[in-house]
């Protein structure tokens, strides 16, 4: 979905900490210290898996592959320009291939269709899942400007062969009204769990469910991904999108929420107040708007 071509140009305002292989090799002290004589065990190690190595040792950071600098990571980038990365393309991270990982991503605006999705790295496996930014299906139609009380977020989970996709989805009611259209920045919040296969959910500072996708293929890794940003066309009156990814410290509150995983049909079976998710009221209509989005 993303062409490393058109992704090149796009303006990268900063970059990850990390500062990509360069800081990792640095990690290692390959070449540079004084105790990596010729004799020392690591040298004869090929230069895939000292790379693997210290990954795993400097830990995952997140940053927009294929924008700026080659073997860099940005963190930051300006698409306002690039209304492709609306219309076919999408902004990934490099894969999470283990472990448990908190992830931010930042726009400064939003709207109607933007999600993060998760993939398999391996681009032969067609499931994905993830957030999408929409509204209430009740919300009044003839309101000329948007209002802010029919945001909605629902998460969804994509099977099947591409021209046969089934799509399984439902309405986050922690998140509803928790989102502004092209006016302020969203924050979503993910803490992704490789080993028990699910994803708790943030938006703005509010915590979600702990999400488990059982059938999606987690032994290969997966890669977050971001798309339908907003393209206002030029206009000066609303704010430049810019799309910021981070690996911060995870919140206090998704750390207990993790320890409560489920798959989406054992949080609709929960009864109370209390439950996370709802059935939305017209589904063909809501899969209408989802395929016509980001087609199928």
């Amino acid at each position: 979905m993303a062409d490393s071509d058109s992704l090149a140009n796009v303006p990268v305002l900063s970059y990850a900490e990390s500062g990509g292989l360069k800081s990792i090799y640095t990690f290692l002290g390959l070449a540079s210290v004084p105790r990596l004589r010729p004799g020392n065990p690591l040298r004869l190690l090929p230069r895939e898996i000292v790379v693997k190595i210290a990954r795993l040792a400097h830990g995952y950071r997140a940053g927009w592959a294929g924008v700026g600098s080659s073997g860099e990571l940005a963190a930051s980038v300006d698409v306002s320009d690039y209304p492709d990365i609306t219309d076919s393309l999408a902004l990934k991270m490099h894969p999470i291939r283990s472990g448990v990982h908190y992830v931010e991503i930042t726009l400064t605006i939003a709207w109607f269709g933007t999600r993060i999705f998760f993939e398999s790295p391996d681009d032969s496996r067609p499931e994905l899942f993830g957030l999408e930014l929409t509204c209430w299906e009740d919300a009044p139609a003839e309101e000329e400007e948007e209002q802010d009380t029919d945001k909605a977020v629902d998460v969804f989970y994509v099977g099947g062969r591409p021209g046969a996709r089934q799509v399984d989805m439902q309405r986050l009611r922690d998140f509803a009204d928790n989102w502004t259209w092209c006016h302020d920045p969203v924050i979503f919040g993910c803490l992704v769990d490789t080993v028990q296969g699910c994803v708790t959910f943030g938006l703005n500072g509010v915590t979600g469910p702990c999400v488990r996708f059982p059938d999606f293929p987690w032994q290969s890794g997966v890669r977050i991904g971001l798309d339908y940003l907003p393209d206002c066309g030029g206009d000066s009156s609303y704010p430049r999108c810019i799309a910021s990814c981070a690996t911060p410290p995870t919140p206090p509150r998704m750390l207990v929420e993790a320890n409560h995983p489920m798959t989406a049909a054992e949080h609709l079976a929960r009864v109370g107040p209390n439950r996370p998710l709802s059935q939305i009221s017209d589904m063909s209509v809501r899969l209408h708007d989802f395929f016509t989005i980001h087609g199928e």
